[in-house]
This record gives C-alpha cells, sequence and structure tokens, in this order.
C-alpha cells in the first residue's frame, strides 16, 4: 500500500465506526454485541495489517 492508500483506508474506517457508533446511540441494547464484535474485527484488521508490514 502507498501512503495515501493507508490514509484513506483510515479515513474510511473512522467515518464507518462514526456511522456505527451514531447508530449504536440509537439502538443501545440491540447493538451492544454487535459493537464488541465489530470492535474485536477492526482490531483484527488493524494487527493483520501492521504484520504485513
Amino acid at each position: 500500500l502507498y501512503p495515501d492508500q493507508a490514509l484513506t483506508f483510515l479515513f474510511i474506517s473512522k467515518a464507518f465506526s462514526w456511522a456505527w457508533l451514531s447508530l449504536f446511540q440509537i439502538q443501545y441494547d440491540r447493538n451492544l454485541f454487535l459493537f464488541h464484535l465489530f470492535l474485536k474485527i477492526i482490531m483484527i484488521i488493524f494487527y493483520s495489517y501492521n504484520t504485513l508490514i
């Protein structure tokens, strides 16, 4: 990945997490498990991304 592609990936992931947080605040109890699962998936993606470098 080029540096600009990495920054684009970070921006897209942040925008998606912001949208997910807004949805999470609307439906708190329903999305509690999905929110933690989403965080784990993001951590796995960033871990594998940093390992490839």
